[in-house]
């Protein structure tokens, strides 16, 4: 059964894709294209919703070897005064020696929570209305060939608004339901050597953080956030490519259930419903091969395994979550290999999902 949509599915109610491109020319340092559309949906928990989204895509001129920037906006209002926006890009400078991405986000909108563990049941679905502004800034300087040493930087501050009487936030102690600042900082290590950073079709990508949330930066939550990923591209034959991803996620300490590590969603193990299952700790692996089909359309057909736990030694090969689907790709703009991509997941317990989005999952 289809138990829910990603939010982004929401631009199949384009009439028509607006865009725009500006030529290269020696008077003008940058070059991009602009694809964008108005949202409008209807959804039980939300009445009718609208508003828009954009992506602006460019490259520097004065520095050609400079990997695209990509600019992205949306926003969405309810008939039921809910608030979705955000406002995120990934700029590069000096031909690369600087990456900056960032993120602003305001959110005023309904969740569903089921618990926190690796085996909650469908039936413990509790809606809730959560309120955050939330952003993050990541800065990295490349030091050696692809590697890259900088920081990520991270602030939050949320409100649980509403949840049922009777309810899990009702009976239980749940971590974060109070609300409060939530701020963390850290180290970071990057190392890339994709030949195309939006459709690699070799190379690694490797991202490690840790980062750490307390008092002493003024937050009300004290734990860490470590990630580790690693993603591999193999070219296959002709344009095909086998993609290989590994992501492990570890928050020691007393993380709020809103930033506990989530099983699901659009990038990771697509077909489980993000956050139903939710811990401290994440492990997830999955493999993607993407096909080529006819001038700018492409096909893939990806499967992944994961679980949540509360700590290391509660993951088990017995106790893993599954994943697997297929999609079809289209790519936007000649210049550039960004794709839309639709992709039909299945997932553990029954669950499936639809996901309309901009770029490839990994």
């Amino acid at each position: 059964m289809l138990r829910y949509v990603s939010f982004l599915l929401l631009l199949t109610s384009w009439s028509l894709p607006l865009w725009g491109q500006v030529p290269d020319s020696a008077a003008t340092r940058y070059s991009g294209a602009l694809i964008g559309a108005p949202l409008v949906y209807y959804q039980p928990e939300t009445r009718w919703a609208f508003g828009g989204g954009a992506v602006y895509t460019f490259t520097d001129n004065e520095q050609p070897d400079n990997n695209p920037g990509l600019l992205k906006a949306l926003m969405v209002y309810t008939l039921e005064r809910q608030v979705q926006s955000e406002l995120g890009g990934d700029l590069f400078f000096q031909n690369n020696t600087y990456y900056l991405s960032f993120n602003f986000t305001y959110y005023r909108y309904p969740g569903i929570f089921y618990g926190i563990g690796n085996d909650n049941s469908l039936d413990a679905a509790e809606r809730y209305t959560f309120d955050r502004p939330y952003f993050r800034v990541n800065l990295n300087r490349k030091v050696s060939g692809n590697v890259s040493l900088g920081f990520k930087s991270f602030y939050e501050y949320s409100r649980l608004l509403e949840f049922e009487p009777g309810g899990i936030f009702d009976q239980m102690d749940v971590p974060g339901e109070e609300g409060g600042h939530n701020v963390g900082f850290g180290p970071w290590l990057w190392f890339d050597s994709r030949d195309d950073i939006f459709y690699p079709t070799s190379g690694w990508k490797v991202d490690i953080s840790s980062i750490f949330h307390g008092n002493w930066l003024g937050g009300a939550y004290n734990y860490q956030d470590h990630q580790v990923e690693f993603s591999k591209y193999i070219r296959t034959y002709k344009q095909q490519v086998l993609a290989f991803n590994f992501l492990g996620l570890f928050n020691p300490g007393n993380p709020p259930f809103n930033r506990m590590a989530l099983l699901g969603g659009q990038y990771y193990m697509r077909g489980n419903f993000e956050g139903r299952l939710r811990d401290k700790h994440y492990i997830t692996m999955q493999a993607e091969y993407r096909i080529p089909v006819w001038r700018f359309i492409g096909a893939t057909a990806f499967g992944g395994v994961g679980q949540v736990a509360p700590d290391l030694p509660g993951f088990a090969i017995d106790r893993m979550k599954y994943s697997y689907g297929a999609g079809l790709r289209m790519r936007l703009l000649q210049k550039s290999n960004i794709n839309i991509r639709l992709d039909y997941g299945f997932g553990s317990d029954g669950d499936s999902g639809l996901y309309l989005q901009f770029n490839e999952a990994f």
